[in-house]
């Protein structure tokens, strides 16, 4: 008898919300940047920028203490606190939410995603549904205080974000962000019970604090543990000049790509109305009103708002009159110095090597380039040879391991945040050339500041044609 044919499967086309790429490990690894044993990491960093930005947005001299307690890590500040409307909004994952996105600037990130990483990361990282774990987030300001608990609605393939007013006490200034990390997914630490009680993740999280205070020489850090706090390093000055968040953007920035995309995404938000005069005023040399009805009339755009912009009933963006207002922008105002972007300087982090490297300070080297025109960088490099009986007391610790001064230490930086791997290509020839193998005792520092920095992933990580 013939063998019967095998049943056909009559497959069923499925819909799946893209929000959910926020809660699986594959997609939230692409958007964090990191491999999952990095996460608690990453996240950390993602908030002591936000702290910093804040800081410099008001501005005032940035105070970070990061604490870690059991399981849980913290990052507080000492700025205006985060605003309810941004914690609520930042919950709708159809969306990104930020106040960075399409403007161009040398600014710590500018990604959107940064709140919802938080709320869906620990989630993830705990175990999920299938692990039974939990994401739960505490954020406290002066004005409020919520847990955020994050989990799936597996029926309707979407994530859940719950929001619930907690009883103080309240912080006095600032936003306070505590992330509960739970063991139940593999980690290079070792095997303590308690995340905060690892030696090797305290140590990791101090050596990203050193990294943060040698690319922002006007911020302090704190890190405590065990009711124990360590200073990292205390403001060095209350001077120092770089571009602030709140400082307006150059149009030599933009092209007519970028600046589209900006007036679109304004029109999107309800500012529609504003005129293109108002418009230009926002951006940097041309506060000026004679400047503005001189770059308005160049351009043919007198008496116009940002809504006269758009074209096909308001479906497209009228790229030819976008061109003559950046053509006529860039006329009526100067590029950027590089140098306004922001130098760390040879003095400071020469201080900085010495306090928390304990390096030679006759053997420090530093060296800094310019880059001019429209889009202006500027990179610095120093280094230094580190011996072990000027480490200070604070980076001292019972683990013999801890204070050891052999083989090369590399930290690298963009726009004043460090990066947890090397984002640049050429590094490893250019260590070839100066002779520095991995076995000797030195610290290099590398940073670079651009509004032109573009990262191959969400995370930051990576910077793009980071060859030259």
């Amino acid at each position: 008898m013939p063998k019967p044919k095998p049943a056909r499967l009559e497959r069923w086309t499925f819909s799946t919300s893209r929000e959910m790429e926020y809660f699986s490990p594959e997609e939230l690894t692409k958007q964090i940047g990191h491999d999952i044993d990095l996460w608690p990491l990453a996240i950390t960093k993602e908030l002591i920028d936000n702290s910093l930005d804040a800081c410099e947005a008001i501005p005032i001299p940035p105070l970070i203490t990061v604490t870690l307690d059991g399981d849980q890590i913290s990052v507080a500040d000492n700025a205006k606190g985060l605003p309810e409307s941004t914690l609520v909004g930042s919950q709708d994952y159809a969306v990104t939410v930020s106040d960075k996105a399409h403007y161009k600037a040398p600014l710590r990130g500018r990604q959107g995603n940064a709140l919802k990483t938080v709320w869906a990361a620990p989630f993830v990282y705990n175990g999920g549904c299938e692990g039974g774990g939990s994401g739960r987030v505490v954020v406290v300001t002066p004005s409020y205080a919520f847990e955020v608990i994050a989990s799936l609605n597996r029926i309707a393939q979407k994530p859940q974000v719950t929001m619930t007013p907690i009883e103080g006490p309240f912080v006095k200034n600032g936003t306070a962000v505590t992330v509960a990390w739970q063991r139940q997914v593999p980690s290079y630490l070792e095997d303590d019970d308690e995340l905060a009680e690892k030696p090797g993740f305290y140590k990791t999280v101090l050596d990203l604090l050193q990294s943060y205070c040698l690319f922002n020489p006007h911020a302090g850090f704190m890190l405590c543990r065990n009711g124990q706090t360590i200073e990292v390093a205390k403001p060095l000055t209350g001077s120092w000049q770089k571009w602030l968040p709140s400082d307006p953007t150059s149009p030599h920035w933009y092209n007519v790509e970028t600046l589209s995309n900006l007036i679109g995404a304004k029109i999107t938000n309800g500012h529609e109305q504003q005129t293109i005069r108002e418009f230009v005023s926002e951006f940097a040399f041309l506060s000026g009103s004679l400047k503005q009805k001189r770059v308005v009339a160049a351009a043919d755009l007198e008496r116009m708002r940002l809504s006269d912009l758009t074209t096909n009933e308001g479906t497209a963006i009228h790229t030819a009159a976008v061109e003559r207002l950046l053509k006529a922008m860039c006329a009526e105002s100067k590029a950027v110095k590089a140098a306004k972007l922001g130098v760390i300087t040879e003095e400071t982090l020469k201080a900085r090597l010495i306090q928390i490297e304990g390096v030679n300070a006759e053997s420090v080297r530093y060296g800094k380039m310019f880059k001019e025109g429209p889009e202006p960088a500027v990179m610095e490099m120093a280094w230094g040879i580190r011996e072990a009986q000027n480490l200070p007391e604070s980076v001292k610790d019972d683990d013999a391991d801890f204070d050891q001064t052999d083989g090369r230490r590399l930290r690298y930086g963009l726009n004043f945040s460090p990066t947890l791997k090397c984002p640049f290509a050429y590094v490893p020839s250019r260590l070839q050339r100066l002779m520095i193998e991995s076995t000797d005792p030195i610290c290099m520092v590398v940073h670079a500041a651009s509004a032109h920095i573009q990262f191959s992933d969400r995370g930051k990580a990576t910077v793009s044609g980071g060859d030259e």
